[in-house]
Formats: structure tokens, sequence, C-alpha cells
């Protein structure tokens, strides 16, 4: 049988210093002047490297919010294709929008991608996980949501949000369709 043991506080054997005891000049005292030279000079070469990578940070930025806006004008001149009615066999979101990608030869927008990879995800550790999406879904209604999401992406999304999203998230260009020809 074990015992349980009262724990006593801990003591701490230091010692405060006050304010007033300690001396302004404690720094020039402790270290020699070439010491001082050399922490000094670290700080400054320190504070010149953040000031350099935060202009190298704004100079990446600058251009993907240019991709950005390039990318969101392209989407914004695409229109969106009537839905047909077809009978599309998928096990994931990510499967129909690879098949409707290449049945109508349009790219699909990057945050469309993003949230069908998410209701992917989402269904992982369900009691539905293995069973096909297109069972539970009727394939005609799982592509007009993939179209109605597509149109609300292409026409509404700011270049400034999706470059913010970018920046954060490095392997964007993964989610990124190349340009399809639209014949």
């Amino acid at each position: 049988m074990k015992v349980l043991r009262s724990y006593k506080s801990l003591k701490f054997n230091h010692r405060l210093v006050s304010d007033l005891e300690t001396r302004s000049g404690d720094f020039n005292s402790n270290f020699s002047d070439q010491a001082q030279k050399k922490i000094l000079k670290g700080i400054t070469i320190k504070k010149k490297l953040k000031i350099r990578s935060l202009q190298a940070r704004k100079k990446d930025s600058d251009g993907v919010i240019r991709h950005a806006k390039m990318y969101q004008d392209y989407m914004k001149r695409i229109q969106i294709p009537k839905a047909q009615d077809l009978d599309i066999h998928f096990n994931t979101w990510q499967e129909l929008a690879y098949s409707l990608k290449h049945m109508y030869g349009q790219p699909l927008h990057y945050l469309t991608r993003i949230k069908l990879m998410q209701w992917d995800r989402s269904r992982i550790g369900t009691e539905n996980e293995h069973k096909p999406t297109y069972n539970m879904t009727h394939p005609s209604k799982a592509e007009a949501t993939i179209w109605v999401m597509e149109e609300i992406h292409r026409r509404t999304t700011s270049h400034y949000h999706l470059a913010q999203l970018w920046l954060a998230h490095p392997m964007y260009h993964v989610f990124i369709d190349p340009i399809v020809s639209q014949s």
C-alpha cells in the first residue's frame, strides 16, 4: 500500500535586488572596453540583419500580392459552366473536382481546392469514412455545390486576402491549377 506524503513548499535561496541597489554603470564595470565594443557591434549587426530580413519579406509579399492580383483577375474572367446532369462516380470531393476540371477544361480556384480538401479531411474518423462520397451526396448536387462555391470564390475574393493566405501557406502553388486551355 502506498502512503501519500504531504509536500512542503520549496524554498529558494535568492537575493532580491531593489532598483536602489543597482548602479547604471554596472554594464561598464563588468566588461572591458573591448568586450563592450564587441557586444554593441553584435547588437547593431543583429539590428541590420533584422531590417534586411524585413525588407526582403516586404519585397516577397509585394510579389505575392501582384501574383494574387493577376490570378484573381484571370479567375474572374472565366465563365462558370452550365452544370450538366452527369453521373460521375467519385470517392472524395477532390476526385470530383479533378473530374470536373478535366470535363469542363477549367481550373478551379485555390480557395475551392482548399475547401474540398478540408471536406475530405473532415470525414476521417467517421463511420462513413470508407464509403464513397457519391453514395452520400448525389453527383449532380455535389457538382452544383462545387460550381456555386467556385462562383463565389471567383467573383468575391480579394487579391489581398488571397495573398495573405498564400504568404501563410508556403506550398500554396500546389493548390493552384495550371491554366487549362478553354476549347
